[in-house]
């Protein structure tokens, strides 16, 4: 399994339906995880983690490190997937743009910024995440 998303073959009626409906399962698991950026998330969730352990008594400094955490991963998610595509890639502007609201769903879910913020409500979190993984895994992928 490559780290970018690409367009699988039509199936055609000779391979059965049991094949179809497999291919077309495995193909959405595959395309869910490709659109969220596991790279950034994995950052995002290391800087929590790291930015957490700021005492309380510098809340300045550690709202501001939430912050940082916040735009570098804005900014990552795209990026990694522009970088890493192949010029001629099938889908990569798709992956792209889904990539930010994606890591904005997940950065939400994880809190941070949006605690200090005081708009973090966990349950709106985990609704955000699974719309966004049923839509992803939706989508179709562009062909050349």
């Amino acid at each position: 399994m490559g780290r970018l998303i690409t367009p699988l073959p039509r199936v055609g009626l000779t391979q059965g339906f049991g094949q179809q409906a497999d291919s077309a399962a495995e193909s959405a698991a595959e395309r869910i995880v490709k659109y969220i950026p596991a790279e950034v998330v994995a950052f995002y969730l290391a800087a929590l983690g790291i930015i957490q352990t700021v005492p309380n008594d510098q809340a300045a400094k550690k709202n501001g490190a939430y912050l940082v955490a916040l735009i570098v991963g804005l900014i990552a998610a795209p990026l990694y997937i522009a970088i890493l595509g192949r010029k001629d890639q099938p889908g990569k502007w798709l992956m792209i743009g889904w990539s930010i609201p994606a890591f904005l769903v997940w950065a939400y879910n994880l809190g941070g910024m949006f605690k200090v913020w005081e708009i973090h409500e966990p349950w709106i979190g985990s609704l955000l995440l699974l719309t966004i993984t049923l839509v992803a895994g939706l989508l179709p992928i562009p062909r050349k």
